[in-house]
């Protein structure tokens, strides 16, 4: 039933035929057939259009969670497109193109709405595993066309001539319906907006580099010392953490490090702590001066000791949270301390360069 139903709107949708029996399989048939065969409760509002008025080269039919968005204007939702050359339908998470044009304007909101889906799909990319995250085509050129293809987060493409039989395309709905439900978790767990998910995808990547600093710095007190060449080192290996994507680092090298400074703030060897329970010495973080995310600006590994510094955990924090002006003093201070010890592991980097990392 809704194979049949997808292949009628995708094949026989013409704009111009407002007497077309196929108007109703978009407002009427099509959406209780949706909510029927997925299970679908009423917490979701499912409803098609084929334009206000005049009739739309793009017509549509929506599935919104009511607690996120009951419109097609504003906020995220999935929605079957269809192609206006009858070419096929997109089962895709989407957001409403309108309120982007109505807050920034046509030029700006393009580039605001396609920020958020990319960061949306950073979100969620765990629970992407069978859609893809493609550049979709409406076949229209109106500005309401352009949106739905910039505002595409993640979807599938089924061609009107090899749509599939229902059993598929149902399953297909409900695992969408799954990732719809884990961008919602997300973002109104932190009370976010979907026009705000640029902030909320760098509030969470912050979270996430924190814990797995955390996690670092311990590694760094259970490791064994590491002694390396005092020459260039290959590019350490780029792996991923949850939503967070890092190059890896030498816990070893870094106690090496610490052992060497004596455990020790280099900022002020006189910043006491507590002590350890693991090393019984005075308790001290590794900070790399040149952040190890920019690594793949620099041919040479950056996780060196030239490049790392024993700090108590406040100086650390300094460096991560403080002013720029503040930052800029100890930067520039521990960047003429090594710049010629960098240079030896193949490493060069100007004080400006640094500084503008950092901010």
């Amino acid at each position: 039933m809704l194979k049949e139903m997808l292949e009628r709107i995708s094949k026989e949708y013409n704009y111009t035929n407002t007497s077309s029996d196929v108007f109703q399989l978009i407002t009427d048939q099509g959406p209780n057939a949706i909510r029927t065969l997925g299970h679908i409760s009423n917490d979701y509002k499912i409803y098609g259009k084929h334009g206000q008025g005049n009739t739309a080269r793009v017509p549509w039919i929506v599935i919104c969670d009511r607690s996120v968005t009951t419109s097609a204007q504003k906020g995220y939702y999935i929605v079957y497109l269809f192609n206006a050359e009858n070419k096929g339908v997109y089962l895709c998470l989407n957001q409403g193109w309108t309120d982007y044009e109505n807050k920034y304007g046509i030029q700006r909101g393009r580039i605001e709405i396609k920020k958020t889906a990319i960061n949306c799909r950073n979100l969620i990319n765990s629970s992407l595993s069978t859609f893809n995250t493609f550049d979709i085509d409406s076949g229209a050129d109106s500005t309401l066309a352009r949106g739905y293809e910039l505002g595409h987060i993640c979807g599938k493409f089924y061609p009107s001539n090899n749509i599939p039989p229902d059993n598929i395309l149902i399953n297909d709905l409900r695992n969408l319906m799954g990732i719809y439900s884990d961008l919602k978790g997300l973002l109104l767990n932190h009370n976010t907006p979907i026009t705000g998910a640029t902030n909320i995808v760098k509030k969470i990547k912050e979270e996430s580099e924190l814990i797995e600093d955390a996690e670092y710095q311990k590694e760094v007190e259970k490791a064994a010392a590491v002694l390396i060449p005092n020459s260039p080192q290959p590019k350490p290996v780029f792996s991923s953490r949850g939503n967070v994507k890092s190059w890896t680092k030498n816990p070893g090298i870094a106690r090496q490090v610490l052992e060497g400074k004596n455990y020790q703030c280099e900022v002020n060897n006189s910043h006491i702590t507590f002590t350890s329970e693991v090393t019984g010495r005075n308790y001290v973080e590794c900070h790399h001066l040149i952040p190890m995310k920019i690594q793949d600006s620099f041919q040479n590994s950056l996780d060196v000791p030239a490049n790392i510094i024993a700090l108590c955990p406040n100086c650390h924090r300094l460096f991560h949270h403080a002013k720029n002006d503040e930052k800029a003093n100890l930067i520039e201070k521990f960047h003429q301390e090594r710049e010629n010890k960098l240079r030896n592991f193949g490493i060069c980097i100007t004080i400006s360069d640094l500084i503008r990392y950092y901010a």
